[in-house]
């Protein structure tokens, strides 16, 4: 048997898949299966960094969000949060940076 490190997201969202069907399979409850992956990811998502960076109260902040890379939803993602921001927080400048 031979293991593979995944460095991409959709390798990863494969790999569980692929061992929840195997769990399934061997009758494991998929409410405990769900509920680990679940938090791993928002232990994965909390550990995101975050730095808010801001000089006075009339100047813009700008918030660099660091978030996986998740093929073409990247893109989309990136348009919608900029224009939630442009449309709702005025004042608030969000940079994203995707990585694997």
């Amino acid at each position: 048997m031979t293991f593979k490190i995944n460095n991409t997201w959709i390798g990863f969202h494969n790999n569980i898949k692929e061992l929840t069907n195997i769990l399934e399979k061997k009758q494991s409850p998929s409410s405990l299966v769900n509920r680990t992956v679940k938090h791993y990811l928002s232990n994965y998502f909390a550990s995101t960094s975050l730095t808010l960076t801001a000089t006075s109260s009339n100047e813009s902040r700008t918030l660099d969000y660091k978030l996986p890379f998740v093929g073409p939803l990247s893109t989309y993602a990136r348009r919608r949060i900029k224009h939630l921001t442009r449309s709702y927080c005025k004042n608030l400048d969000v940079k994203l940076v995707f990585a694997p």
